[in-house]
């Protein structure tokens, strides 16, 4: 099951720059924490996407039966942080943001 998505420090950083531009509609060379905040998710969400996609795929092909559960136990701790350390994406996003002036300790700190 491939990824789609780099998870090299440059293939995030164009990603995060397009979502600023071209989801967000801020321009690319003026935005704030929060904007980067927004676009680093945005970001995020589309690897996580590609999992999501992949995994189901394979579920399917296994003929297999799923349960979903969602309960606010789960959603306490802030989702990006969480989101990057169990997809072993942490350190690039955080190399990734540093070279175009964001630090990641920050970006955490905008998440509502």
């Amino acid at each position: 099951m491939g990824k789609y998505c780099g998870r090299d420090k440059e293939s995030i950083q164009k990603s995060i720059v397009n979502h600023v531009e071209y989801t967000l509609a801020m321009t690319r060379f003026d935005f704030n924490n929060f904007g980067c905040a927004q676009a680093a998710a945005y970001s995020l969400r589309d690897r996580t996407i590609e999992s999501w996609n992949d995994t189901n795929l394979f579920l399917k092909h296994q003929n297999a039966k799923c349960v979903y559960i969602f309960s606010m136990e789960y959603s306490i701790e802030r989702l990006l942080k969480f989101q990057l350390m169990n997809n072993d994406l942490e350190e690039a996003y955080r190399e990734a943001l540093f070279e175009i002036g964001y630090d990641l300790e920050e970006i955490y700190e905008e998440e509502v």
